[in-house]
């Protein structure tokens, strides 16, 4: 049983998607569902036997990173190696989506941090290159131009005060900050940002800081009080992730959103069943 699957993204040059191409123009679709936000979600059934091999054969010889689902993967590996799964069973198989690296339909979102409290900032100089206040009226609005500013940027707003774009600086980076994560501007917040604060790497996962996808909805949050600052992110590129992981290291909680995001569900399979 998976509940969601697992995004890996591969590392193959875009061949991946040349493939997907020429099956997805000469095969009927089998759903064909458009989502709310207008996405279209088609499924198709590849069973040949040679061209399932070319398939295997390409992602064979790529490098591959989880994106989303490292807590799923291992649940699943371990379960495997438990139940003694067996090679070519469901049992033994990751229910999986995996996208080429340099896909051109993959976006990586941010998704931005509240503080419902906070005490003052403290010295934030060493790890800023340059701040400057920000004139603007939605979320929507500074996310944006922390988007378009040079990056690391950050967008911070605390409470009663005007937001401020940030330009974080990585040479300034703490020691034990992965070299490839020191050009993104969520693992400078909280690799040091958060620190000069005093919270600790549990903040990130025991409530003390909250999370939103919607830009809007943390401006507004900002705007009647209920939270003390709000911190917005830039889009993450994908080898800019593909960097930051490469050796192993995970980035902090929630600091990506990938889209388009595939519709899913709840997928049985008896642990004997026979792969197609």
């Amino acid at each position: 049983m998976d509940l969601e699957p697992i995004l890996v993204l591969s590392d193959d040059g875009g061949e991946l998607d040349k493939l997907l191409a020429e099956d997805v123009e000469r095969l009927a679709a089998l759903v064909d569902h458009r989502d709310a936000a207008g996405h279209r979600h088609l499924v198709y059934r590849m069973d040949e036997p040679e061209r399932v091999e070319r398939y295997r054969e390409l992602l064979r010889s790529s490098t591959a990173v989880i994106a989303d689902g490292h807590h799923r993967w291992e649940v699943a590996r371990r379960f495997a190696g438990e139940t003694d799964a067996q090679p070519g069973t469901p049992a033994a198989a990751k229910l999986s989506v995996i996208t080429s690296l340099s896909s051109t339909g993959l976006t990586i979102d941010p998704i931005h941090r509240g503080l419902p409290e906070m005490g003052p900032l403290g010295e934030v100089d060493a790890w800023v290159l340059s701040r400057r206040v920000w004139s603007g009226d939605t979320g929507h609005q500074l996310a944006t131009a922390v988007a378009e500013s040079p990056q690391p940027a950050l967008g911070v707003r605390e409470r009663g005060r005007a937001a401020e774009i940030w330009i974080l600086d990585p040479a300034a980076a703490p020691a034990d900050l992965p070299a490839g994560a020191r050009g993104l501007a969520v693992s400078l917040l909280h690799g040091a940002l958060f620190s000069a604060l005093g919270l600790t790497a549990s903040a990130a996962t025991d409530g003390t800081v909250v999370y939103r996808s919607d830009p809007e909805h943390l401006f507004a949050e900002l705007e009647s009080g209920e939270f003390a600052a709000g911190f917005w992110l830039p889009p993450m590129s994908a080898q800019g992730f593909a960097d930051a992981v490469a050796e192993g290291d995970l980035l902090p909680p929630k600091s990506t959103r990938f889209l388009p995001k595939l519709a899913s569900g709840l997928v049985w399979a008896a642990h004997d069943t026979r792969l197609g």
